[in-house]
């Protein structure tokens, strides 16, 4: 069966992980596909082929969809393409499906989305509707999703009365006052992700990410976003090639499984402190007893980060660099 939810891919350099995930689109069938693809770097040689290559597996669309692309003649950094094109896609629709090209979803990923973007459509608390579940198969609710005040958008999906609240490119900004960092920090309520996200906000201007001004902006809001009882999407991106998770990270390593429908709901529509709760204790955990539990892996994943993060300082590539263990690609 078709979906009739638009989806929107957004690409870059990395085709062989483009392939896998253009698979799984291509198994949900929409009936409507935006294409976003940066163009290459002119201090990368060779870049300019992997770029094609990446735009020509996405143009094998096989069934019954119209397609529209917006690919940039010259590269514009992951900060700027990603919010531009997510301008064009919302001057286009109402609401859409977002996934990357290293985020790879379980086919009941998509129905969830379309399921969810209909029923909270008009609904001013919600953000977005997420497909992240790092709870590593922790049962926190009976239902099937539930409400949080973070959202990840390792595939994700929104409205248009969301996007142009934030401003979209317009809507980007890399450096808050402290004063404005300690507020904004204050209404994240997991630990984990509140440290995390720190510094992130301190690094910001050296970050080429746009989900970081995106995600202060829904907490300014006050928004909560939907989070799924299992996880519904993996990052297949980390290591090599990657922008912002070049380190193997302890706890965003999720695998993901089917979640059943019908779709059980919620009566209340607040954020769960109780998840995020045992989200803090569950990371924690994991980062302090995963290198006594499997040492030998925990070594070579700081042997292959500092690989990668000593060729990214003589490339000079931007966004490569987040704080040592963190593993956080937000």
């Amino acid at each position: 069966m078709a979906l009739d939810t638009p989806v929107t891919f957004i690409i870059f350099n990395r085709p062989e992980k483009a392939e896998i995930v253009f698979e799984q689109i291509r198994e949900a069938k929409p009936r409507q596909l935006f294409i976003i693809g940066d163009g290459a770097r002119a201090s990368k040689p060779g870049e300019e082929a992997t770029v094609a290559l990446g735009r020509h597996i996405v143009s094998q669309v096989d069934w019954d969809c119209d397609v529209q692309v917006n690919f940039a003649p010259h590269n514009m950094g992951a900060r700027r393409r990603v919010a531009s094109g997510l301008d064009w896609v919302f001057s286009n629709v109402e609401e859409t499906i977002i996934l990357e090209d290293d985020c790879l979803p379980e086919p009941s990923f998509f129905p969830y989305c379309e399921e969810l973007l209909d029923r909270f459509r008009t609904d001013e608390r919600i953000a977005l509707i997420s497909g992240n579940n790092h709870l590593k198969g922790k049962k926190v609710s009976p239902e099937s999703y539930t409400f949080s005040g973070t959202g990840h958008t390792w595939g994700w999906a929104t409205w248009k009365r969301v996007w142009e609240g934030f401003g979209g490119e317009h809507g980007l900004k890399d450096s808050w006052t402290k004063a404005e960092r300690t507020h904004i920090l204050r209404q994240i309520p997991s630990l984990t992700w509140r440290i995390s996200f720190g510094r992130m906000l301190k690094h910001a201007a050296h970050l080429d990410a746009w989900d970081i001004p995106f995600s202060v902006h829904c907490q300014e809001r006050g928004y909560v976003s939907v989070v799924p009882e299992v996880n519904l999407v993996t990052n297949i991106g980390f290591g090599v090639g990657s922008t912002h998770t070049k380190f193997e990270s302890l706890t965003l390593q999720s695998p993901s499984e089917p979640l059943e429908f019908p779709l059980r709901h919620p009566t209340i529509i607040e954020a769960n402190h109780y998840r995020d709760a045992v989200e803090t204790r569950l990371f924690f955990w994991l980062r302090f007893s995963y290198p006594f539990r499997h040492p030998v892996d925990f070594v070579m994943r700081y042997v292959r980060y500092f690989l990668l993060l000593v060729h990214s300082k003589r490339t000079g590539e931007t966004g490569a660099l987040p704080p040592v263990g963190t593993g956080s690609k937000h």
